[in-house]
């Protein structure tokens, strides 16, 4: 019940912000031209060709590096899947030859069981 109480009052006071301003948004378009020259500035240096220039570069190193990346997380894959499937034939050659090993076991359990009853007739 708490966390509903606290969902209204945030949602209460998105909802003044947005209002607050929706009724401030009309004094925005008076700024004086002076206000306007100095965002332009800022404006400028952002727009400038090296900033574009770096970020197509940036772009670029981040694909290949990427690129690198998931070519490594694929090989890693690919070890380790290798080596669960070793794992898998390992286990699996074991229980064959304990189970091989067994059944010899049994069988000259039985070879020995009858040995002994026809010796006793």
């Amino acid at each position: 019940m708490s966390f509903f109480i606290l969902e209204i009052f945030f949602f209460l006071s998105l909802g003044a912000i947005v209002f607050l301003f929706v009724k401030k948004l009309p004094y925005v378009s008076d700024i004086p031209q002076k206000e306007l020259n100095a965002g332009k500035l800022r404006n400028s240096i952002l727009n400038s060709q090296w900033v574009d220039k770096l970020d197509s570069r940036f772009v670029d190193f981040l694909s290949k590096w990427l690129r690198k990346m998931k070519l490594a997380v694929m090989r890693l894959d690919n070890y380790v899947s290798r080596h669960i499937e070793n794992i898998k034939h390992r286990t699996s050659r074991e229980k064959t030859t304990q189970n091989i090993l067994k059944e010899i076991e049994s069988d000259e359990k039985i070879e020995k069981r009858e040995e002994g009853v026809e010796n006793k007739d």
